[in-house]
């Protein structure tokens, strides 16, 4: 046992993230560690002061929240790994008392806490719709229920197989398809002007194209790694030559770093595009349409999606496709994928502390 008084937080530096990912490679819920994203997100580890025991570990990152009126300060904690071995009350509880800590040294009014509840089926890249891996076993959200905790929000992801899709019956004459041009700054704007009338844009742009105290998800990502920059991974839907919303997947790379290892994702283009060809596995995580035209909602969601895995099918070899960051809200979106045979594989919940 220990003494909460004698609790004590670290930085996570890389050797412990290297102990972390031996420790945890061998659960079924786990992904590996790639920080592949700008971030200001901070790793974090909890010991007893007393023992020198590791307890657990997670990452934060701070944002500002839009609100109707106004913002709110929030610190987003992610990827909560217990050290012990499982999750009881008095280390939920620790946990708790840790982020209050962290939550008055950022100066936050609210604590956000990334948990996921289900794991059906493996998790494809990203894990979130954060900057960072996400990944906890679900014994955590039942630990944080029994001390009192009530999830805020609730994320679903879908899978589903390509193979079974009949994409004519959901071709569209009034809504063409066209992937983003990513030297475009148009077409940049607009990704981000989409994102943020869509209502899914949680948090403030500055200046039309860059995210604020969070991380810059740029969707082009050319400066980085192939692995996430091609044109044909953000699909614009256009009616009458405006756009209408987007769609943003990516091959699932977790397969690839852990057939051909991290270095894989620094291939030349033409190498990581025969890699993903093998993976035959990616996930759609933002789907953003505009709620300027909801009649038209349905059918433009539907032309995303059968354009979107039309295109994994046809130039990516895929057959396994997930779809997440779905909402209770979506509930055009719930009925098309379930149309298409999709069946939910995973949900995280947002669990709120006062600071």
């Amino acid at each position: 046992m220990y003494n909460p008084q004698n609790l004590k937080v670290y930085l996570l530096d890389a050797k412990d993230s290297d102990t972390i990912n031996f420790l945890f490679s061998k659960f079924s819920w786990f992904i590996p560690d790639m920080a592949i994203f700008p971030t200001s997100a901070q790793g974090f580890v909890v010991f007893d002061h007393g023992t020198a025991r590791p307890l657990m570990a997670f990452h934060a990152m701070p944002y500002i929240r839009k609100m109707r009126i106004g913002a709110l300060s929030v610190l987003r904690v992610s990827r909560i790994l217990s050290l012990t071995g499982s999750w009881d009350e008095k280390l939920c509880l620790a946990l708790i008392r840790v982020l209050q800590g962290l939550g008055q040294g950022f100066q936050v009014r609210k604590i956000e806490i990334e948990v996921y509840e289900t794991i059906n089926a493996e998790i494809f890249f990203p894990s979130s719709n954060c900057s960072i891996d996400v990944c906890n076993d679900p014994s955590l959200a039942q630990c944080l229920r029994a001390v009192g905790l009530v999830p805020a929000n609730t994320i679903l992801t879908y899978g589903l197989s390509l193979d079974s899709i009949d994409y004519t019956e959901y071709q569209s004459t009034n809504i063409s398809v066209r992937p983003i041009n990513s030297k475009s700054d148009i077409d940049r704007q607009e990704y981000y002007r989409l994102w943020a009338d869509s209502g899914k844009l949680p948090f403030f742009c500055s200046a039309g194209t860059r995210i604020t105290r969070w991380y810059e998800e740029r969707p082009w990502y050319e400066d980085f790694s192939p692995i996430i920059s091609n044109d044909k991974f953000v699909l614009f839907a256009e009616l009458n030559g405006n756009s209408q919303g987007f769609v943003h997947w990516w091959p699932n790379n977790y397969r690839m770093a852990q057939k051909y290892g991290r270095n894989s994702i620094y291939s030349s283009r033409d190498k990581i595009a025969a890699l993903q060809k093998e993976i035959k596995e990616a996930k759609i995580f933002k789907l953003a349409i505009s709620t300027t035209n909801q009649k038209l909602r349905r059918l433009i969601e539907r032309s995303l999606l059968h354009d979107a895995m039309s295109c994994m099918a046809s130039n990516f070899n895929i057959s396994q496709c997930q779809v997440s960051g779905i909402t209770k809200k979506d509930e055009s979106l719930l009925s098309t994928l379930e149309d298409l045979g999709g069946k939910k594989v995973h949900s995280i919940l947002l669990f709120e502390v006062n600071k």
